[in-house]
C-alpha cells in the first residue's frame, strides 16, 4: 500500500527528509524468502506499470530511490518524492511511494484536498494544534491516528474498525461489514413494532 502524502512543517522539512532517507536506506528489496529482505515485489506486472505511470503523473523529483527496473520480478524500491504536482491530492500510487510536502500553516487544509481517504496520521504534542488539525481533517477520513511514543505498540492506523460504516470517504478500506455486532445487521431482517408498551414488552420478552 502507499503512504500518499507526508506533510512536514517548512522549518523542519530538511531534517525530516534526511531522517526518512536514513530510515529507508537499510531496507533491502528482493526475494521475500530471504531473511534479510524487508520489501518484496509488487503483486503483478500491471501493478508495477501502474506505479511507474503514477510516479510520472505526480511529477516532482525523487530524493530517495529510483524507478530502475530489475531484470526479473516486479520490484520497486521505496521512493520519496519532493515537490510533487497537484495530482498528489487526487491520485494514489499503490506501491512504496510517498510524497513530501512542506507547509507553513493550515496543514488540515492540505490534507482535505482530494476525495479524502482511509487513514490520516498526525504526530504532535501540541494539544491546540491537534484539536485544530483533527477538526479540519477529520471529516475527510475514516480515521485519524494520533501518533505518540506511549502508543507505539498499538495495532496502528491500518487496523479495521468494525464500529465504522466503512473505512473512509469513497468507501475506502473496511468497516462494520467485516464483523462486530453492527455487522450482524447486514444478515438480519428488522421490523419496527408500534403499539402499546405492555404488548410490545411481552412480544420482546
Amino acid at each position: 500500500t502507499a503512504i500518499r502524502r507526508v506533510l512536514v512543517p517548512k522549518d523542519l522539512f530538511s531534517s525530516v527528509r534526511e531522517d526518512l532517507k536514513e530510515l529507508l536506506t537499510p531496507i533491502r528489496v528482493g526475494n521475500p524468502a530471504e531473511e534479510e529482505t524487508r520489501m518484496g515485489p509488487l503483486a503483478t506486472k500491471s501493478q508495477l506499470e501502474d506505479a511507474h505511470k503514477g510516479v510520472a503523473l505526480l511529477g516532482g523529483k525523487a530524493v530517495f530511490g529510483s524507478l530502475e527496473r530489475k531484470p526479473k520480478g516486479f520490484f520497486l524500491s521505496p521512493l520519496l518524492i519532493e515537490s510533487p504536482g497537484d495530482a498528489v491530492h487526487e491520485h494514489e500510487v499503490f506501491g512504496p511511494v510517498a510524497s513530501l510536502l512542506p507547509y507553513e500553516s493550515e496543514p488540515s487544509a492540505v490534507v482535505a484536498k482530494g476525495n479524502g481517504g482511509l487513514v490520516c496520521s498526525v504526530y504532535a504534542e501540541d494539544q491546540a494544534f491537534l484539536e485544530d488539525f483533527i477538526s479540519g481533517a477529520g471529516p475527510f477520513h475514516g480515521r485519524v491516528f494520533i501518533g505518540h511514543p506511549k502508543i507505539e505498540l498499538s495495532p496502528g492506523p491500518g487496523t479495521v474498525l468494525p464500529q465504522l460504516v466503512h473505512g473512509g470517504p469513497g468507501k475506502a478500506g473496511g468497516g462494520e461489514e467485516l464483523g462486530g455486532p453492527r455487522g450482524l445487521a447486514f444478515y438480519q431482517q428488522r421490523v419496527a413494532l408500534q403499539g402499546p408498551r405492555p404488548a410490545i414488552q411481552k412480544l420482546l420478552g
